[in-house]
C-alpha cells in the first residue's frame, strides 16, 4: 500500500511539474489571476477568509476580499480538505503562493488544490519597529516573527530591551493582550534546534548577566523541551523514555526557576512558567492554589495565570467537568469593582471556540448552557471598550457575545460600529455578518439557524 501511495504522489508531481506548476513562472496579482479562466497560472495573494461546508466536504480560501466579496477562490475538496486541515498552517491572514488553473464558477474564480506542491505559505514580513500599534492574530504573527528574526540575527541587545521596556511598562496591544506573554508566547517553541537554542541563550545570559529574560526563556525551553518528549496524549501514550526525559528536563526547569526565586517579582512570566512545571509534575491541588494565589497577588491582571489554571482544572489533568467554568465566575466576587467582569468577559472570548464546540456537540446554547451569564459579560465588555477604545478586536467579540446572548439591540449597534471592520478571524465570511445584521435588525432570522449565535 505504501508503495502504491507513493508511486500515486509521483505521478501527481509529475503532472504538475508537466502543466507548469513545478516550473519559474510570472506571479500574478489575485486581479491579474482572477481573469485568466481557462490558465494555468501562479498569484500570490492574502487569504482574507476561510470557509468550510461539512455537507459537500470543501473549504475555501477566499482572497480580493471575504467571502462572499472575494476575487478569487482556493478550494480544498474531498479527500483534499486534509492538505488544509494537516498539511498547512492557519492560513487566514497570511499570504500564499498559489498554482493552479483558474475555473470559472457560480461564486466567482476558482483554483483547486490537490497537491500540497500547488500552495506556498509565505514567511511572515518582520516589523522595522517593535513600538507598532496593533491587534488581532495577523499582527501578532508580525509581532513574533520579527522577535524571532532578532534573535536568529543574535540581537540580544534590542531583545533584552524591549522585553524589559514591556514588562516594566505593562505594555499591551491595542485590544489590553500583555507584550510581554507574546515575547515569551513567541519562544515556546525553539526558534533554532535545542542545542543551538540552549547555545544561543547561554550567548545571551554571558552578554547581559544581570538581566532575568535569559535565564526566564532559558527555563521556558526546558519546559518546552520537556513537554515535546511526552506528547499532549493521554499519559498512557507516552513511552517510558519519554516519562523519563519529561521528568529530567521538568526538574531542571523547576530548579532553573528556584534559582530565580528571590528575584520573581521582576517578571510577571516566572509565575507562569512554573504554572506548567506545576501541570507536569502533577502538583496537589494545595500546592498549584498557593502558586497561583502568590501570582495574581503580584500581578491579577495578568491574563496568562488565569489561562493555564484553567488548563490545570480540564478533566484529562487535575480538574472535573465544568470546574473550569466555576473558576471563572468566582472571579466576579473576587476582584468586585469591575476587573472580576473584565477578566470574566475576557475568558470566554479566549476559550470562544472550545465552548461553542462543546455547544455542539451537546445541541445546548451558550447562555445559559455553558455556565455563563450575560450581565456580567457585558459589563466586562463594556469596561474593555473604555479602557482600550482603539480596539475593533474588543468591539467584534463582543457583538458575537450579544448575539449568543439574544440581545439583538446591543448587537445592531456594535455592528453598525464595525462597519467594514469586521474580523474574518471572528466572523469568517461577510455572509455571515450579514445574516447577524438582518437577525439584529429583527428581519425574521431565528437565532437558532445562525450557528455563531447559538
Amino acid at each position: 500500500m505504501m508503495a502504491t501511495r507513493g508511486v500515486l504522489r509521483g505521478l501527481v508531481l509529475l503532472g504538475l511539474l508537466s502543466a507548469g506548476w513545478g516550473l519559474a513562472q510570472t506571479v500574478l496579482t489575485v486581479d491579474e489571476a482572477a481573469t485568466r479562466i481557462g490558465e494555468t497560472v501562479t498569484f500570490e495573494g492574502k487569504v482574507m477568509s476561510m470557509a468550510s461546508s461539512p455537507e459537500f466536504k470543501a473549504t475555501y480560501a477566499s482572497f480580493g476580499g471575504a467571502y462572499p466579496f472575494q476575487k478569487l477562490s482556493v478550494l480544498f475538496a474531498g479527500e483534499n480538505e486534509a492538505i488544509v486541515s494537516c498539511d498547512l498552517p492557519r492560513l487566514n491572514g497570511r499570504t500564499v503562493r498559489v498554482t493552479g488553473k483558474v475555473e470559472g464558477g457560480k461564486r466567482g474564480p476558482v483554483v483547486r488544490v490537490t497537491d500540497t506542491n500547488q500552495i506556498e505559505v509565505l514567511a511572515v514580513a518582520v516589523m522595522d519597529s517593535l513600538d507598532s500599534e496593533g491587534e488581532g492574530p495577523a499582527f501578532r504573527k508580525q509581532l513574533k516573527a520579527t522577535l524571532r528574526d532578532r534573535f536568529k540575527a543574535g540581537d540580544y541587545a534590542s531583545l533584552d530591551a524591549v522585553a524589559a521596556k514591556w514588562r516594566t511598562g505593562k505594555e499591551r496591544l491595542l485590544d489590553g493582550t500583555w507584550k510581554i506573554a507574546i515575547f515569551y508566547g513567541t519562544f515556546s517553541e525553539p526558534v533554532l534546534p535545542y542545542p543551538d537554542y540552549f547555545r544561543a541563550l547561554e550567548e545571551w545570559q554571558a552578554a547581559f548577566p544581570d538581566s532575568i529574560t535569559p535565564r526566564l526563556l532559558q527555563a521556558n525551553a526546558r519546559v518546552a523541551h520537556a513537554w515535546e518528549a511526552r506528547g499532549s496524549g493521554l499519559a498512557i501514550t507516552v513511552t517510558e523514555e519519554g516519562w523519563k526525559a519529561f521528568r529530567e528536563r521538568l526538574a531542571l526547569a523547576r530548579s532553573e526557576l528556584a534559582a530565580l526565586h528571590a528575584r520573581r517579582t521582576e517578571c510577571p512570566q516566572w509565575f507562569a512558567i512554573m504554572q506548567v512545571v506545576a501541570l507536569g509534575q502533577g502538583w496537589s491541588r494545595p500546592e498549584y492554589e498557593a502558586l497561583f494565589e502568590e501570582a495574581i497577588r503580584y500581578e491579577p491582571e495578568y491574563l496568562v495565570y488565569y489561562d493555564r489554571k484553567i488548563n490545570y482544572l480540564q478533566p484529562k489533568w487535575h480538574g472535573e467537568e465544568g470546574e473550569w467554568v466555576e473558576f471563572v465566575n468566582s472571579l466576579l466576587d473576587r476582584f468586585p469593582g469591575g476587573l472580576g467582569e473584565e477578566l470574566y468577559a475576557r475568558l470566554a472570548f479566549v476559550y470562544r471556540k472550545d465552548s461553542d464546540q462543546e455547544m455542539l456537540r451537546k445541541k445546548g446554547r451558550y447562555f445559559p448552557d455553558m455556565g455563563f451569564r450575560w450581565e456580567p459579560m457585558k459589563a466586562g465588555f463594556e469596561r474593555m471598550r473604555a479602557r482600550f477604545p482603539k480596539s475593533s478586536w474588543i468591539l467584534n467579540g463582543y457583538a458575537i457575545f450579544a448575539g449568543k446572548a439574544g440581545d439583538w439591540e446591543t448587537t445592531r449597534h456594535l455592528l453598525l460600529e464595525l462597519g467594514d471592520n469586521c474580523d474574518m478571524n471572528i466572523w469568517l465570511t461577510w455572509n455571515n455578518v450579514a445574516l447577524a445584521r438582518m437577525w439584529a435588525d429583527g428581519k425574521g432570522l431565528s437565532d437558532s439557524y445562525f450557528i455563531l449565535f447559538r
